[in-house]
């Protein structure tokens, strides 16, 4: 147990935003390995989300490690835009490559949770696998996406393919 506060403790001050807690939101995965990029709510003293980085995000690799993004996963990727704010338990947010889908991150009973359409219900976000492939220099090409997650009342799993003509 105090190893799992000390590593929760190192991973709110490494990120860079005031934390004094987190909670994760969701997971990004992809075909092409192993490593996943994770999102956080970065929660403050008073148990609101973090001003003004509500969401941090960073690799976990194959390995287990820890990785920070690069400023250009951020800014083409990977990154988070922090939009309209209600008060401090609510945040509208956007991940970089998925702008057309807004993601409220609010309080789901006692924790924090990214709450998004999916397949036209509101669900709670868990993950979002990425179909790609890469071209000669190595740049990604999205085939498709799938978003997973769950009925905000009923806990029953929702899925959407999305397929790169509707990215």
């Amino acid at each position: 147990m105090i190893a799992f506060l000390l590593f929760s403790l190192l991973e709110a001050s490494v990120c860079g935003a005031a934390c004094d807690k987190i909670e994760p939101l969701f997971v990004i995965e992809h075909s092409k390995n192993g490593n996943a990029v994770r999102y956080e709510a970065c929660i403050d003293e008073n148990g609101g989300l973090s001003s003004p980085e509500p969401v941090i995000s960073y690799w976990v690799l194959e390995n287990g490690q820890r990785e920070e993004l690069n400023s250009i996963e951020r800014a083409r990727a990977y990154g988070v835009v922090v939009g309209e704010r209600k008060g401090k338990e609510v945040a509208r947010i956007s991940v970089v490559s998925l702008k057309a889908r807004e993601i409220s991150v609010a309080k789901t009973g006692t924790k924090y949770s990214a709450l998004m359409l999916i397949n036209g219900r509101e669900c709670i976000l868990e993950r979002v696998f990425i179909k790609s492939h890469d071209l000669i220099f190595g740049l990604p090409v999205v085939e498709y996406i799938e978003l997973f997650g769950k009925t905000k009342e009923e806990g029953r799993p929702v899925t959407e393919h999305i397929i790169k003509s509707q990215l």
